[in-house]
C-alpha cells in the first residue's frame, strides 16, 4: 500500500469530538422553547403565593376586628368622631390604629395618641410606619401618599415622608 492510501485511511478513522455551530444553535433553541413554556407556570405560581398572603392578611385582620369587638362590644369604625366605647375621646381615629394591640403591634399602638386626631401631634409619624399586614402583595405598586386634602375639621396636609397605605379598606 502506498503512503497516501495509508494516510487517507487513518484520517477517515479519526473522529471529531467538537460541537458544530448548528448543533449548538439547535440546543439553544430547544432550551429557549422549554423556558418559554415554563415561565408562565412560574409566574402563576408566584401570583398564587401572593394571593395566599393577601387572604392570610385578611384573616388576621378579621380575627383582630373580632377580638376588638369581644373586648369593647363594638366594631371599630373607619373614623370615629363621637364619644363611644371604641373611641372614648371622640377624636378622628381610624380602625387600623385601634386594632394594633390585636395584631401584636402593642409597641406601635402605644406610640399612637388616641386623645388627638390622626393628623395631630406625632400620629402622622406613626402612620408613616409601614406594616405588611395592611398591604396586599398582589396590588400593583401605588403612588406614595404625600398629601391629604382638607376635609372639615382636618386641614390640608403635606407629608415629607409618605403615609403607609392600606389595601383592605378606607
Amino acid at each position: 500500500m502506498s503512503f497516501c492510501k495509508l494516510q487517507a485511511k487513518r484520517c477517515a478513522d479519526v473522529r471529531h469530538t467538537g460541537v458544530t455551530i448548528v448543533e449548538l444553535l439547535v440546543v439553544m433553541a430547544i432550551v429557549g422553547i422549554l423556558t418559554s413554556l415554563l415561565l408562565p407556570a412560574v409566574q402563576s405560581a408566584r401570583e398564587a403565593v401572593r394571593g395566599v398572603s393577601c387572604r392570610n392578611n385578611m384573616r388576621q385582620l378579621g380575627i383582630a376586628l373580632q377580638s376588638f369587638h369581644d373586648a369593647r362590644r363594638v366594631f371599630p369604625a373607619s373614623g370615629w368622631t363621637i364619644v363611644g366605647p371604641g373611641n372614648p375621646t371622640g377624636k378622628y381615629v381610624g380602625w387600623r390604629a385601634v386594632i394594633l394591640p390585636y395584631v401584636e403591634q402593642t409597641s406601635l399602638g402605644s406610640q399612637y395618641r388616641f386623645d388627638q386626631h390622626w393628623w395631630e401631634g406625632s400620629n402622622p409619624t406613626t402612620g408613616q410606619i409601614a406594616m405588611g399586614l395592611f398591604q396586599c402583595p398582589s396590588v400593583p405598586e401605588q403612588l406614595p401618599i404625600l398629601q391629604a386634602v382638607a376635609k372639615s375639621p382636618r386641614p390640608s396636609m403635606q407629608f415629607s415622608n409618605p403615609l403607609s397605605r392600606c389595601d383592605y379598606g378606607p
